[in-house]
């Protein structure tokens, strides 16, 4: 925290309640400061701001011994706190059990972000708020985990079959027998136009998996240290890196990297490989900056960072003329430099242009009607033959 003073003190709090969350870190500052935070804060726009940002779970823990907490929200930062860990062991048991039906159908499998991520690089696994399950599985082996889950209980999310078909995305929403949400992903490069300019390597990342602990006497597949950089990272950047959670995934995943032996110089040499270097580099640089990360990570992630360039420097000055992490009410939140960094100079100037025009066109529909904002993926058009076709391609590769 020292060093940022143009940060406002909701947002300072919320920057605390996750870079001072694992102690010996070298992030955060003290608790006196804390409490002058808390004290000078409106607890309600902070935990609104908070849950924004998916760290309410964290802010609770930061705020639950201040003795300027007000005692009137005691009982609600305690229950965000227990409502994440039933969210938590609710999903490790889902991903358990759809794991095991996925093994049983031969198809190899790992999970990112969510439960792992809460789990495997947080200080607590209450204090990551998430609410849903994503699964990788071999792009040649999709078909068959849609038909062995489908049998297992689970229902299709995503019903547009002729949409999906057309826009060939490398995810499928489903619902687990229990209820969980579930992105069934064949590449993390979800759009085809993504794919099309990076070199994403999924199989690469399934055949290093890795099982940790979860909880509960559980475990599950995970990417192993330096694909989680990527992972988290690349998911950041397309998401416009815009939610301070994502920003604490890749430090948390940074921290644990450098670790292990090697695991830092894997991860600049596999964002090279997979051509992601210049959207990774904008969230580790954006994450170093709002989050703060160790002189030595930094050094050896550097080369990385170099490779965002001249959209690097723009993101810094963006960052500099309006703080990270925005709170609500503010007009400008930022993040298309992320989601539309691409290998190319050439060809993230188109990205931008065509997000621009895109947003324009959303938000005139989304003014007509308010029906006009529902994805579209959801609508129910059974169409078994876009849906054959869709995995056949997926199977294909």
């Amino acid at each position: 925290m020292t060093g940022r003073p143009s940060l406002r003190p909701v947002a300072r709090l919320l920057v605390e309640s996750v870079a001072s969350s694992r102690p010996g870190d070298g992030a955060g500052t003290g608790r006196d400061e804390v409490a002058r935070l808390a004290a000078e804060v409106d607890v309600d726009a902070a935990a609104r701001a908070a849950s924004e940002h998916r760290v309410l779970p964290a802010l609770a823990r930061l705020l639950a011994d201040q003795p300027t907490t007000p005692d009137a929200w005691r009982p609600a930062l305690l229950r965000a706190r227990r409502q994440q860990a039933l969210r938590h062991l609710g999903t490790v048991a889902e991903a358990v059990r759809l794991g095991k039906v996925l093994d049983d159908a031969g198809v190899p499998w790992l999970v990112g972000k969510g439960p792992v991520a809460a789990a495997g690089l947080w200080p607590a696994a209450d204090l990551r708020q998430y609410y849903d399950l994503d699964l990788y599985v071999p792009r040649r082996a999709f078909a068959d985990a849609v038909a062995a889950l489908e049998d297992a209980g689970c229902k299709g999310v995503d019903r547009n079959w002729p949409l999906l078909l057309a826009e060939m995305r490398a995810e499928y929403a489903i619902r687990a027998p229990q209820g969980a949400h579930v992105d069934l992903h064949w590449d993390y490069a979800v759009p085809a136009a993504l794919r099309a300019r990076f070199r994403t390597d999924l199989d690469g990342m399934i055949a290093r998996r890795r099982r940790i602990d979860v909880g509960g006497g559980q475990s599950l597949w995970c990417p192993d240290p330096a694909d989680t950089v990527l992972l988290l990272a690349f998911h950041a950047a397309q998401a416009a890196a815009n939610r301070l959670v994502w920003l604490a995934d890749v430090r948390y995943a940074l921290l644990a990297a450098g670790a292990e032996r090697g695991a830092l110089a894997d991860v600049v040499a596999r964002a090279s490989a997979c051509r992601v270097q210049r959207p990774v580099a904008l969230v580790v640089a954006r994450t170093a900056r709002v989050l703060g990360l160790p002189e030595d990570v930094v050094a050896t992630v550097a080369p990385l960072v170099r490779r965002a360039g001249v959209l690097g420097r723009a993101a810094e000055v963006q960052d500099a003329r309006n703080p990270f992490p925005w709170l609500p009410g503010d007009p400008h939140r930022g993040g298309a430099l992320y989601s539309a960094a691409r290998p190319r100079l050439v060809t993230t100037a188109g990205a931008l242009v065509s997000g621009a025009v895109r947003t324009r066109s959303i938000e005139k529909q989304v003014r007509r009607s308010p029906a006009a904002a529902e994805k579209e993926l959801r609508r129910d058009v059974p169409d078994a033959s876009a849906r054959r076709e869709y995995l056949l391609r997926t199977t294909g590769g």
